[in-house]
């Protein structure tokens, strides 16, 4: 997984389906839930996965209203077509979005 900042996140690759894990060293929920995203990066190979630390990048966490952790968002082509936010944030609806979008 690829870590984006505020500096870098708009270049950030745009392939056709991108998924971004929103986290913070403080949430449990978001540090249990990264590694099972690490697992199912390996299961997409033609998804892009990247990471957004919300306390170091909080102008992107604003940008994406990103008020609850974890959030996952889902890009195609560079635009949001999923937002999975605090309690829908799970591996199996992530799951369930991959496989219905990808």
């Amino acid at each position: 997984m690829i870590e984006l900042t505020n500096e870098n996140f708009d270049n950030f690759n745009k392939k056709e389906f991108a998924v971004v894990d929103f986290w913070q060293e403080a949430c449990s929920e978001c540090i249990a839930l990264k590694p099972r995203i690490t697992e199912i990066e390996k299961n997409f190979a033609n998804v892009s996965f990247y990471s957004v630390d919300c306390k170091q990048n909080r102008n992107l966490a604003l940008k994406f209203k990103v008020f609850g952790l974890p959030t996952v968002l889902f890009f195609i082509n560079g635009n949001l077509v999923e937002k999975l936010q605090k309690e829908n944030c799970t591996i199996e609806n992530i799951l369930q979005v991959l496989n219905e979008k990808y």
